[in-house]
């Protein structure tokens, strides 16, 4: 039986922080930064941020093969980090247990996510979420964005996948969970890189998240508190880089996201895709 297809949008799906949660995707910084911190290295925001988007694993072992940080670990441990190694694993079980402290403190949803999801809902859009995080943390994720009275479809974490963003995989697997089709019908949204990219490789709409995430990376305070051409320059910036990642759209936050569902809607409706 050949199927048919409706020819409107069929699902929203979301990186979770940066993009529905955790304002500035804070969550995962400090306990990579505070983890090389505990074994004498030195490892800052930006280097950390460079990252964000992949799994956990990985961003840890991108983190250490950094030219800078490498070096640093050279300095003091004598030897090139070694992420198959025995302490890269017991290091990367202290990165766990800060993390799964710093997740619960980090699920406040992002300011309008709750009206998105119910204007996603009256289109008829099913509501899914991805994440660098591992299935455990997901999970606590899941929970703790539960008692703040957001609900989602589906999600789908790193460790659900045989590898995680910038691959495809996350997105292919959120279609077959939400039980959606086909790709160009569904639209990612993410905050970085490495998630944009994910949603442009799995044929979907790609929408870049600019402020509340990654590319910012500050609280609501730090960003209100900006001068006026500081945050012009920034948002320049960020807008410019989520472009370079194969973003269709890019907004400030996922508040904005209305006007890019409308559009994908009608150009679906010509038959346009992504």
């Amino acid at each position: 039986m050949v199927l048919s297809y409706s020819g409107k949008p069929q699902a929203l799906i979301c990186d979770l922080g940066g993009t529905v949660i955790d304002h500035g995707s804070h969550g995962p910084v400090m306990p990579f930064i505070e983890v090389f911190k505990r074994h004498g290295v030195t490892v800052t925001a930006e280097e950390t941020r460079a990252f964000m988007g992949v799994s956990k694993r990985q961003h840890f072992d991108e983190i250490g093969n950094l030219d800078s940080v490498g070096q640093r670990w050279r300095d003091v441990h004598g030897a090139p980090f070694d992420g198959s190694s025995a302490e890269a694993d017991a290091m990367f079980e202290e990165f766990m247990d800060l993390q799964r402290a710093a997740v619960r403190a980090s699920c406040e949803p992002i300011a309008g996510v709750p009206d998105v999801i119910a204007a996603c809902r009256a289109r008829g859009l099913k509501f899914g979420c991805t994440t660098g995080y591992p299935s455990e943390l997901a999970n606590i994720c899941v929970a703790e964005m539960k008692t703040r009275g957001l609900e989602m479809d589906a999600i789908v974490s790193s460790s659900d996948v045989p590898k995680g963003r910038p691959e495809p995989y996350q997105c292919l697997q959120s279609m077959i969970a939400l039980e959606v089709w086909p790709a160009a019908a569904c639209i990612n949204v993410d905050d970085s890189v490495f998630g944009v990219t994910g949603g442009v490789n799995a044929g979907m709409w790609s929408i870049g998240i600019a402020v509340t995430g990654n590319e910012f990376g500050m609280t609501v305070a730090e960003v209100q508190a900006l001068a006026p051409d500081d945050f012009a320059e920034r948002r320049v910036a960020a807008y410019k880089r989520l472009e370079a990642a194969g973003a269709h759209f890019v907004i400030d936050s996922i508040a904005d996201i209305l006007p890019c569902l409308e559009t994908i809607e009608a150009r679906l409706a010509d038959g346009a895709g992504p």
